[in-house]
C-alpha cells in the first residue's frame, strides 16, 4: 500500500475553505470532478479521470497568495548555491506559532522549528486532529512556482496565478477560479502520490512520527546558514543573513544561540546565567 502522506482518508474529508466552499455551493458542484478539464496534465489515467479539491492544499494556496501580497504575513524564498538550489525556505504563519522550514529537494526532507513566543519546538508530523501537513504543502507549492529548477511546474504556476488574480478581483470569475483550484490540487496530488514517473522528491516516512526528526539548530539560523537569497516573497524574520559582525554581550549571544528547549532542573543548574552588561 502506498504511503498516503497528505492524502490519508481523514485528510481527504477535511473541510474546503471559503471562498471555494461557497463557489461549489453556488455552482451546485461537489469537491470531486469527473470533468477532464479540471484535471492536471500530470494526471495520466487514460479513463475515468478524477480531480479532487483538497482542503489543506487550498488553505496552503490561500496563505501563499497572502505571503506574496503582504510583507508580514509570512515569507518564502530559495537559497541558491553556485550550481543548484540548496534550500527552499519558508516562514509559515500558523495557529500555534510560526513554522520556520527548509525543504531539500535532493533528499526530499523538511527541516525546521515551530517558533513560539515561549520556546522552539520540533515541527509536527501529520496526525489526525492535530496537523494535516498544510504548511509542508505550502512549501512544495512554492517550489512549483520557482523558475529554473527541476520542480518548476508551468501548469501549476499558470493556475496559481489565476487564483491570485481572482483573489485580487474578489473572485469575480468563480468558474475560472474553481477550475484553477481543481487543477492546482490535482497537480500537487499527482506530484506527491499518483504519478511515480514525475513524483516530487519527498521522504514520506518523515511525517509518520509525532515530530519531524530534522531540526534547524538555532546557532546555524543565527549564522545565516539557511538564509534565502533569491525569489523572495514577503519578509523573513528568522531565516536572515548575517550582513556584518557586531559586538554583542554574552547575554545577547545567549539569547541568539539558545535553542529554548525544555530541560530538567538538574540540567538548568549547569547553564550559566549572564548579566546584560557582561562581555
Amino acid at each position: 500500500m502506498p504511503d498516503l502522506c497528505f492524502y490519508a482518508p481523514w485528510i481527504m474529508k477535511e473541510p474546503i475553505p471559503d471562498p471555494f466552499r461557497m463557489m461549489l455551493e453556488k455552482a451546485g458542484k461537489k469537491r470531486i470532478s469527473y470533468d477532464e478539464a479540471d484535471c492536471s496534465m500530470r494526471n495520466i489515467r487514460k479513463q475515468g479521470k478524477v480531480s479532487r479539491l483538497h482542503g489543506p492544499t487550498l488553505h496552503a494556496l490561500l496563505t501563499l497568495i497572502q505571503i506574496r501580497k503582504e510583507k508580514d504575513s509570512g515569507a518564502a524564498g530559495i537559497q541558491r548555491g553556485r550550481d543548484a538550489i540548496n534550500y527552499f525556505c519558508m516562514e509559515y504563519p500558523g495557529n500555534q506559532g510560526k513554522y520556520v522550514m527548509t525543504y531539500n529537494s535532493k533528499n526530499g526532507r523538511f527541516s525546521g522549528i515551530l517558533k513560539t513566543e515561549e520556546k522552539n519546538e520540533k515541527l509536527p508530523g501529520i496526525r489526525e486532529g492535530k496537523n494535516t501537513g498544510e504548511q509542508y504543502l505550502a512549501l512544495l507549492a512554492y517550489a512549483n512556482l520557482v523558475p529554473d529548477n527541476p520542480l518548476f511546474n508551468e501548469e501549476f504556476q499558470k493556475n496559481f496565478y489565476m487564483l491570485e488574480e481572482q483573489e485580487k478581483k474578489e473572485w469575480e470569475d468563480m468558474e475560472a477560479a474553481l477550475r484553477a483550484a481543481f487543477i492546482c490540487c490535482d497537480a500537487m496530488y499527482c506530484e506527491v502520490i499518483a504519478n511515480p514517473q514525475q513524483a516530487i522528491p519527498l521522504e514520506k516516512s518523515q511525517f509518520r512520527a509525532e515530530e519531524l526528526e530534522d531540526v534547524l539548530p538555532e546557532y546555524k539560523i543565527a549564522a545565516g546558514v539557511y538564509a534565502p537569497n533569491d525569489e523572495i516573497y514577503g519578509k523573513f524574520h528568522v531565516l536572515l543573513p548575517v550582513n556584518k559582525k557586531t559586538k554583542r554581550t554574552l547575554f545577547e549571544l545567549k539569547q541568539i544561540y539558545s535553542g529554548r528547549w525544555d530541560v530538567n532542573e538538574r540540567t538548568k543548574e549547569r547553564i550559566p546565567r549572564f548579566q546584560k552588561t557582561i562581555w
